[in-house]
């Protein structure tokens, strides 16, 4: 896609192009995640964001909750 350009409105506001807001799934009232790096402003969406978060920590999951351990170990040693 090619780069697009907008104005910075009062109070901090930038429209999004449309094509954008199509293409990421964006509607009114959407929460959006701006994300700093080196190289600028990243935005996401909220969605995105959590799914990231979560394949990220998807490594670290083990099958059992530590609660349902320890429930089962109460209910062995009653």
């Amino acid at each position: 896609m090619p780069a697009r350009t907008a104005r910075m409105l009062e109070g901090g506001k930038v429209i999004v192009p449309i094509e954008l807001r199509k293409k990421l799934g964006f509607e009114r009232g959407s929460t959006v995640v701006f994300e700093e790096d080196e190289n600028g402003i990243r935005m996401r969406s909220l969605a995105e964001t959590v799914k990231r978060i979560q394949d990220l920590a998807a490594p670290y999951r083990t099958a059992t909750l530590a609660s349902d351990e320890l429930i089962a170990d109460r209910r062995r040693e009653s």
